[in-house]
């Protein structure tokens, strides 16, 4: 996939050509209204500062509440750049800033509440000196994945049924080119968005459409708590079944986007129908299915509909 030309992506951002970037990791972390956290993050990284690395953190507050942090995580010795956007706000465009000023070959995508067990970045570094020709290495998320997955390369029709590896954002290391080539994220999905989830998933399937190479590595450790659909299911019913609607559309946008197989389409809609019916959970339960329900239909629904206008601007562009 190296060899794709980088150029307008209808998908995400115009990434213009660059000049070959020098080896190492590029981490992008984008932030809003989070401090401590983002210590921790620093903290946990500490070790790293004799490896080519840079951590860009992608500032979207609209106040100085990252200053006295930044300084701190300077102070460890690491190499922090500090890029301000606000008042735009939206992860995906976050990261899309972040990526235009990575400076080394390979970047991943720290959440501001996350953090990486002992050696994540040697281990990653070590792992695209081993293979420069991938174009995407997999972490395992240690609080949420179990240990019995064994290293393997991806299979993309395995992942386009949803039944592969598990893809995160936090555990994604990426080929910088390769991300570029399509164009970075599509700023129309993920946190920030009307379609709140799925960002790192639409990437993951644009790039193996354009033949990417990926491997995971259940050893490369990534934290980030993680409390099951209990987190979704506290708080007000209409709230429960906002915040599930909102996330649920991403994933309706992929069943659409990608078109995916009808079997995997059927059982993604229809699933959470089933679980509403059946009372799974209680009320507040049948409130988060229903907000599941509700979301990945609006997100399908929305996109077969654009897409299938878009195809007949085309189509009357052609024509006349």
């Amino acid at each position: 996939m190296h060899s794709v030309a980088i150029g307008e992506s209808k998908q995400g951002r115009n990434f213009a050509h660059d000049s070959p970037r020098e080896f190492g990791l590029s981490l992008v972390l984008a932030t809003l209204g989070r401090s401590t956290e983002i210590e921790r993050f620093f903290g946990s990284i500490r070790e790293c500062t004799s490896w080519p690395v840079e951590i860009i953190v992608v500032d979207q507050n609209d106040d100085d509440c990252l200053m006295g942090i930044l300084e701190s995580g300077r102070k460890l010795g690491l190499p922090i750049h500090h890029l301000r956007i606000a008042p735009r706000k939206g992860l995906s465009l976050a990261r899309n800033e972040g990526l235009r000023i990575a400076r080394y070959s390979v970047v991943g995508f720290p959440d501001d509440d996350c953090w990486y067990e002992s050696g994540v970045i040697m281990r990653v570094i070590q792992e695209y000196m081993h293979d420069e020709n991938i174009d995407g290495l997999v972490a395992r998320w240690l609080d949420r994945h179990a240990h019995h997955d064994q290293p393997q390369k991806l299979n993309p029709s395995q992942q386009r049924r949803f039944s592969g590896v598990p893809i995160a954002s936090i555990c994604l290391f990426l080929s910088t080119e390769s991300v570029f080539a399509v164009g970075g994220f599509d700023e129309h999905l993920g946190v920030g968005t009307w379609a709140g989830s799925s960002e790192e998933t639409d990437l993951v399937f644009r790039m193996m459409d354009l033949g990417g190479r990926f491997v995971y590595c259940p050893d490369i450790l990534v934290r980030h708590h993680w409390a099951g659909t209990a987190v979704t299911v506290t708080g007000k019913l209409s709230s429960i079944v906002g915040g599930a609607m909102l996330r649920a559309r991403g994933t309706g946008v992929m069943y659409a986007k990608h078109a995916l197989d009808n079997t995997v389409v059927l059982k993604g809609l229809v699933a959470p129908v089933v679980k509403i019916f059946g009372f799974s959970g209680g009320l507040r339960g049948i409130a988060y299915w229903l907000g599941t329900a509700l979301g990945r239909w609006q997100g399908f629904a929305r996109w077969r509909r654009l897409r299938t206008l878009s195809s007949s601007a085309v189509t009357t562009g052609n024509r006349s």
